[in-house]
């Protein structure tokens, strides 16, 4: 499935008033996204193997697991109960083009 390219994780995250940090608005925002993009599949209740083909926006550098905390958040209790379900994760990141993932998840085999 394709979804829209995640933000980092410094972005994903804020301060809060007190010092605890919470989810931010562009958190928030790319959860929602998340969640319209994919729907309503039956969710994975065992162990999951999953693969991620990242296509960044532009040419900055960009470190590939800084898009992976704000992704598999966003699928939990989407496609799996919790994303400690993750056996099996394979990332790849393809040259710069509209900023995307394309993500397939299956029961781990």
């Amino acid at each position: 499935m394709k979804l829209p390219w995640p933000p980092s994780v410094n972005k994903y995250w804020e301060r809060n008033r007190n010092g605890s940090m919470r989810i931010s608005r562009e958190g928030l925002a790319f959860k929602e996204a998340v969640k319209l993009a994919v729907g309503s599949p039956d969710m994975i209740d065992g162990p999951v193997d999953m693969w991620v083909l990242a296509v960044p926006p532009d040419h900055r550098r960009r470190d590939i697991d800084n898009i992976l905390k704000a992704l598999l958040d966003s699928l939990e209790g989407l496609l799996y109960h919790n994303d400690n379900q993750i056996v099996h994760l394979e990332i790849t990141k393809a040259e710069p083009g509209d900023g995307y993932v394309e993500v397939k998840c299956t029961p781990h085999s």
